[in-house]
């Protein structure tokens, strides 16, 4: 997970961040066996890793879009202006990534899952 997130830091590499989201998703599936014996703090930990997973897959799923949208709209002008949604939507969702990246440090996330224990 850590070595994908340098390179989910650029906006233009959208392949890491989905390799990224699969890492996280992963990772929280691992946190959550944490539960019964974790500190009080679980779920704020828990929160930020579910955030970081739901922001990577929001935008996974406009560059998904994007590629049905090319596959299946023939109207170049439609087309144009299907792109340019999609581009002004991925670049809010990739604010809100590097928002909670400052906020909540991906790369700080294994220290805070051991202080759980």
């Amino acid at each position: 997970m850590l070595s994908l997130l340098p390179d989910a830091l650029i906006e233009e590499n959208v392949t890491t961040q989905h390799r990224l989201r699969i890492a996280v998703k992963r990772f929280r599936y691992r946190v959550e066996y944490l539960a019964p014996i974790a500190s009080n703090d679980y779920k704020s930990v828990y929160s930020v890793i579910k955030e970081f997973q739901e922001v990577l897959g929001r935008l996974h799923d406009l560059d998904v879009f994007r590629g049905i949208a090319q596959e299946t709209i023939l109207e170049q002008t439609l087309l144009d202006s299907v792109e340019k949604s999609i581009a002004d939507c991925r670049k809010l969702l990739f604010a809100e990534f590097l928002k909670l990246q400052t906020a909540d440090p991906l790369d700080e996330i294994g220290r805070r899952v051991r202080g759980l224990l």
